[in-house]
């Protein structure tokens, strides 16, 4: 187990020696060693050998199906571990379980225990014997290189005002969202809509080239607008100032003494909420035209709704669904139910990963139009390959 401790420092010597003889790329993306900042951490010395990297994860757990019964579930995973081993149960440590039924309401006042204990390591060191070596190693520091959670709970966690926010990216970009006339939610549309004349809304498309510029600098960004939300002087100025920066709080991962990666670098996106639960979602209510429409918009017109006013083929299409289920690996786990009968009824992740990435590119060839099946296939292929274990440079270009 030493050895294995010992993954994360091998990986990066690898990776930096490999990264800065290759005009600044890798060969393979597969693991948390492919990360640039942890590699200039790692050249600089900021991130040695002794240093055991973590990762702080926070989400919320139902209990009983039948009445509220949520949990909230802290806990640590260990980097410094091959990714074979570190996810297993033996080694993912439990940190805090906040007792239900409702979700707490102040969360900072549970992750400050954690917080403060690895604080205190990191002022004081922990000995350790390192059998690999047969000596101990007297100053070795946790450092928090990512906190993550689903968008609710990384808007608690990191003090952003979360997805439906005007800055509602959860690293903290500086892409504007839009919103409907009347309405208070906003939503990241890159393109600005035809005939749109919403206040702080209006503002151009927003290309790919954009998304890497909102990227830049964000940690000095991020300072500087926690100072200026931290100068507000009443209430009502205080809340403007929160609006025009995405922004309700100061996170208590500001005040660790050790943080390799700055807020909010150390925040990440939750792709498995975003890929597996939401996008299956819209696309079939977009197929079923069960989303919400609003003038002068038709659902009439909607050319891409194959299943609009069309029960019998949304039927039949839930049938070979379940025709496929015996052809699927029994490795793959739970098979995606009839659609037609249990779309609306709590169908799994699992069953949406299987059947909206899995079954749907073959089973929605003769039904959707071309336009749109190669439009969908697209994102089923850009969604496989962040999935994969191992990514090489040409899979991400």
């Amino acid at each position: 187990m030493a050895n294995h401790m010992h993954y994360l420092e091998k990986r990066l010597a690898r990776n930096v020696l490999y990264f800065d003889t290759h005009q600044g790329r890798l060969d393979v993306y597969d693991d948390t060693a492919c990360d640039k900042d942890l590699m200039d951490a790692w050249r600089s010395g900021a991130f040695s050998s002794l240093d055991v990297a973590l990762q702080f994860s926070i989400d919320g757990a139902q209990l009983r199906p039948d009445k509220p019964s949520e949990a909230w579930v802290f806990i640590w995973v260990i980097h410094n571990l091959p990714p074979t081993i570190r996810y297993t149960k033996a080694f993912v440590i439990p940190a805090t379980i906040v007792l239900g039924p409702n979700k707490p309401v102040e969360i900072d006042s549970f992750l400050f225990p954690s917080l403060y204990h690895v604080a205190a390591l990191q002022r004081e060191g922990l000995i350790v014997f390192d059998a690999s070596l047969g000596r101990a190693v007297p100053s070795c520091r946790p450092v928090i290189i990512f906190g993550t959670a689903d968008s609710l709970g990384s808007a608690a966690m990191t003090g952003m005002v979360g997805h439906s926010g005007r800055y509602g990216c959860q690293l903290y970009c500086n892409m504007l969202s839009r919103r409907r006339m009347g309405d208070s939610h906003y939503y990241p549309a890159m393109n600005r809509p035809i005939d749109y004349a919403v206040a702080n809304c209006v503002h151009p498309d927003v290309t790919d080239d954009d998304l890497a510029e909102y990227r830049d600098q964000l940690p000095v960004k991020y300072a500087q607008n926690i100072d200026f939300l931290l100068g507000a002087r009443t209430q009502a100025d205080y809340r403007q100032r929160q609006l025009d920066l995405g922004l309700c709080k100061q996170t208590l991962f500001s005040g660790l003494p050790l943080q390799l990666l700055p807020v909010p670098s150390n925040f990440t996106m939750d792709i498995m909420h975003l890929s597996v639960l939401n996008h299956p979602d819209l696309f079939i209510k977009l197929f079923t035209s069960k989303l919400d429409v609003y003038e002068p918009d038709d659902r009439q017109d909607w050319d891409w709704a194959v299943f609009y006013r069309n029960n019998a083929l949304w039927e039949a299409h839930g049938e070979t669904v379940d025709l496929c289920s015996s052809y699927i690996p029994s490795a793959f786990g739970c098979t995606p139910c009839n659609p037609a009968k249990k779309i609306n009824t709590g169908y799994k992740a699992w069953e949406y990963q299987l059947y909206f990435y899995g079954l749907c590119p073959a089973l929605y060839r003769h039904i959707l139009p071309c336009k749109y099946w190669v439009n969908y296939c697209r994102l089923v292929a850009g969604i496989r390959l962040l999935q994969r274990h191992t990514m090489s440079h040409a899979d991400v270009i």
